[in-house]
């Protein structure tokens, strides 16, 4: 296993640009002028330190013939070096087949943290809106795979005992739940990314049923439900700047639910974002 560096990672980037950005304000706070733009953008032979500064604001792309070098200034290994050269190649994609190489690649050299993907079960996984729920139910305090328990979770899902049952062989036959070494049911790992693959009307079906569950949840529970709604109009290039930063606030969010030392109830957060007109 590679051992995560200290400061900014690239592997839990999807954007490369905003990676480089991070991590050379990360190397600036730690290394002062030896690590300034001006040092870093002269190591790089770039023209002007102003190049990297427009790399890192998404407004032009690292060029090709300084990707060697780019790679030895942000000091990355070679397993990151790998990843940080697909996002690269991902965000300079030109057609849909490209970009789908590229993901597939993503998903099979790197198929843990940001991008996990269950690229055929993920359609089982989307299908059944509530097994992402029952999966992190066993994680909560007093929890135990008893008949008492899987009514009270098929009552708050809306859904029958029978399809609480099938819904936890679903897990386990996915590998999202297994056994510790005292038999009891606890999750193979600490959280799951959809990432792309799953069917488009599988995931469409999916996405009402979790609307249908939010607007169950304002009626019954309206003071545990928290809903914010943003519309802007934005530059074409913060689009993937956007969806990083999400990716991040969810990635924070995971480590502060599983830095819990009781977990009481099982939440969902949902965010969307998507083009209301395009000037294109």
């Amino acid at each position: 296993m590679v051992s995560s560096p200290v400061g900014p990672d690239v592997l839990d980037y999807s954007d490369y640009r905003l990676f480089i950005k991070d991590r050379l304000q990360h190397l600036a706070t730690k290394f002062g002028a030896r690590c300034s733009l001006r040092a870093l953008a002269k190591r790089m032979d770039l023209a002007s330190p102003s190049i990297l500064s427009m790399i890192g604001s998404a407004k032009r792309h690292l060029p090709p013939d300084k990707f060697a070098a780019c790679v030895e200034v942000l000091g990355l290994d070679a397993v990151r070096a790998e990843y940080f050269e697909l996002i690269y190649l991902l965000a300079r994609a030109r057609t849909e087949e490209d970009r789908s190489k590229i993901q597939e690649k993503i998903q099979i050299c790197f198929g843990s943290g940001l991008f996990r993907q269950m690229i055929d079960d993920g359609n089982l996984y989307a299908r059944f809106w509530y097994l992402p729920v029952l999966r992190e139910a066993v994680a909560l305090a007093g929890f135990s795979p008893t008949p008492k328990v899987f009514a009270r979770l098929a009552a708050a899902c809306g859904v029958g005992a029978d399809e609480v049952e099938q819904g936890f062989r679903h897990l386990f036959e996915l590998g999202l739940l297994t056994k510790d070494e005292a038999g009891s049911w606890c999750r193979s790992e600490p959280s799951v990314h959809n990432f792309g693959r799953t069917n488009a009307f599988i995931l469409l079906k999916y996405n009402v049923q979790l609307l249908e569950q939010s607007m169950k949840a304002a009626v019954k529970d309206n003071k545990n439900r928290y809903f914010e709604s943003l519309t802007c109009a934005i530059p074409h290039e913060l689009f993937d700047e956007f969806k990083a930063h999400i990716k991040r606030f969810f990635k924070e969010m995971d480590a502060k639910a599983e830095s819990a030392v009781r977990r009481e109830r099982v939440v969902q957060a949902n965010v969307q974002l998507f083009t209301m007109i395009d000037e294109r």
